[in-house]
């Protein structure tokens, strides 16, 4: 028998399709290079921990999603 983990969304996440430039700036403040650039990427990472309880550690593969690739 699997044990299969249920995920939920947690319930402060903006989908993407409204995060507009104004939005983001709004989120995370105005973000020009820095420390503060990687605000937007923890954020993600602790979304995805949170809707998971799984540890979302940092890499350096991107998925494509045009081409299904990595």
């Amino acid at each position: 028998m699997s044990k299969e983990k249920l995920i939920c969304c947690p319930i402060n996440v903006i989908d993407g399709s409204l995060i507009t430039k104004e939005k983001r700036h709004e989120i995370f403040g105005k973000v020009a290079g820095g420390s503060c650039s990687c605000n937007p990427e923890k954020y993600q990472r602790k979304i995805i921990i949170d809707g998971t309880g799984i540890d979302c550690p940092k890499t350096h593969t991107r998925i494509n999603f045009r081409t299904n690739t990595y």
